[in-house]
């Protein structure tokens, strides 16, 4: 792979040069290739698929990928965080308060950050159940599912969920014997 392969191939990965990450015409235009005025994203489109660029990449991509464990880790620590760490109750007006230098310190726990229109802090956290229903679902603990049975005449529609509370939720609906059968579509495929 030539230098300016490279140099082309991290700029798509990083976006460091141009703010612009996995942008290939970006990234082949940083790199000093010349754009053809006709079809400026060609080349560079190209470029990704050269065999050297695109093998760069993918082991570039594979050494900073997130695996399950880590996935699950992260997942877990988002769940079992205690918003105490950050939020404490002043003894004096019996008013919560946020501490700002542990915002940074669980900065990972935080979805957004700021001043309200009084200069109050404002601060919202990521999810603990949402986490813990993402857990169960990559655990196969939890499946949301629709099941569709067809006996002979009535059929029964069957709809598994959770809720936001983390509820396993089950619908049914029967259909009557004497209702319009149901359209069959399994010949859909042969035509």
């Amino acid at each position: 792979m030539t230098p300016r392969m490279k140099i082309f191939a991290d700029e798509w990965l990083t976006g460091a040069g141009t703010g612009k990450r996995f942008n290939a015409t970006a990234a082949y235009e940083y790199a000093g290739y010349q754009l053809p005025p006709s079809n400026p994203g060609a080349n560079a489109s190209k470029m990704l698929r050269h065999p050297e660029v695109n093998a760069y990449i993918k082991k570039q991509l594979d050494e900073h990928a997130m695996g399950a464990t880590e996935v699950l880790l992260r997942f877990s620590d988002v769940a079992r965080f205690d918003v105490g760490d950050v939020v404490r109750q002043n003894p004096n007006s019996q008013r919560l308060e946020i501490d700002p230098t542990k915002v940074l310190e669980y900065k990972r726990f935080v979805k957004s950050f700021g001043l309200d229109s009084n200069g109050e802090y404002k601060i919202e956290f990521h999810d603990p159940m949402a986490a813990l229903r993402d857990i169960t679902r990559i655990l196969g603990m939890v499946k949301d599912g629709l099941d569709i049975h067809t006996g002979g005449g009535a059929a029964t529609l069957t709809v598994n969920f959770v809720d936001a509370d983390g509820n396993g939720m089950r619908l049914e609906k029967v259909q009557p014997e004497d209702a319009e059968p149901l359209e069959d579509f399994s010949d859909l495929d042969e035509m």
